[in-house]
């Protein structure tokens, strides 16, 4: 088992040196927490798999698709599936988008960190009511967990 993370974690760190223009340019939009103080790692592995773009604090993956992609669209679902079955949300996106708008990806990350924002303020609220009236969070039907 030892040796598969290894092997793993080498992968990753090879994909880093020899990354495709694509990620080079999403890359510096994201390092560095340029993109609203958010940290990203690059090819990050979850579960096994390496995903070209990790926050953990958003829990989000950010897969570019190129032309690998294109033959193996059957593991790629399942990988997705895999690591979305973790609650890791999951933007996949086109290398031709990127070339045409990184935009297109900065507004797709808006979304997920807005949809973070309402989650966390619906929870907060859900459990300061729970307090106010006396609910064992835990034990109530309102329990989001």
């Amino acid at each position: 088992m030892g040796r598969i993370v290894y092997i793993k974690k080498e992968f990753a760190r090879e994909l880093r040196k020899e990354q495709t223009l694509t990620e080079q340019l999403v890359w510096k939009a994201l390092r560095d927490r340029k993109y609203q103080y958010y940290k990203f790692r690059r090819q990050h592995i979850i579960k096994g798999y390496v995903v070209d773009f990790y926050c953990h604090k958003l829990r989000l993956a950010i897969e570019i698709d190129g032309k690998i992609h294109e033959n193996q669209e059957d593991y790629d679902e399942m990988r997705q599936a895999e690591i979305e079955f973790q609650g890791i949300k999951f933007i996949r996106i086109d290398t031709r988008d990127i070339y045409k708008n990184i935009n297109i990806l900065l507004t797709k990350i808006d979304t997920v960190i807005q949809s973070a924002g309402v989650r966390a303020l619906v929870l907060f609220y859900t459990l300061v009511t729970a307090a106010y009236f006396n609910i064992n969070f835990l034990d109530s039907p309102l329990n989001l967990m």
